[in-house]
């Protein structure tokens, strides 16, 4: 069987990164660094939010602390990508949150690296009082957005 070998090296890694597939070059690396935003959100999960520790003695009660941490995790993330955007792409959160169409040249070098919830919880980002407010009115729009309505849940 043919298969493509990728292998980019981008400034600052040690090693390029391999993959190997039936696809094209431009379409595995896009699937590829697609899977990666989802295995960093996974591992923010386990890591940053303790997830991997949660201990229940119920089904029902563990069902809800992975409830609850995955609404600390969605809210962490959007403060935290509003935090981001703010701080690496020189833009208001308000039109940051709420629109990823911007001028990819006004993003500074870090503004990739990092996920929200790291920004979030590992970075120590000092903000003004009014830029904390803009970020929380963002994550509130945004996450109104996200929630319908009235949601039953027995958490």
């Amino acid at each position: 069987m043919r298969v493509n070998v990728i292998g980019p090296w981008k400034k600052g890694f040690r090693k390029p990164l391999w993959v190997m597939t039936s696809l094209t070059p431009e379409k595995s690396l896009e699937i590829y660094r697609a899977r990666m935003r989802i295995e960093e959100s996974f591992r923010d999960l386990k890591s940053l939010l303790n997830l991997d520790k949660i201990v229940n003695k119920t089904q029902d009660n563990m069902e809800k602390m992975v409830a609850l941490g995955l609404i600390a995790y969605a809210i962490g993330l959007l403060v935290g990508e509003s935090i981001r955007d703010h701080q690496y792409a020189s833009s208001e959160p308000a039109a940051a949150t709420m629109s990823r169409n911007q001028n990819p040249t006004q993003k500074s070098k870090y503004w990739k690296p990092y996920s929200g919830l790291c920004v979030l919880l590992k970075q120590k980002i000092m903000l003004t009082h009014q830029v904390l407010e803009k970020v929380i009115l963002a994550v509130q729009r945004a996450f109104v957005c996200l929630v319908p309505g009235d949601v039953r849940c027995y958490v």
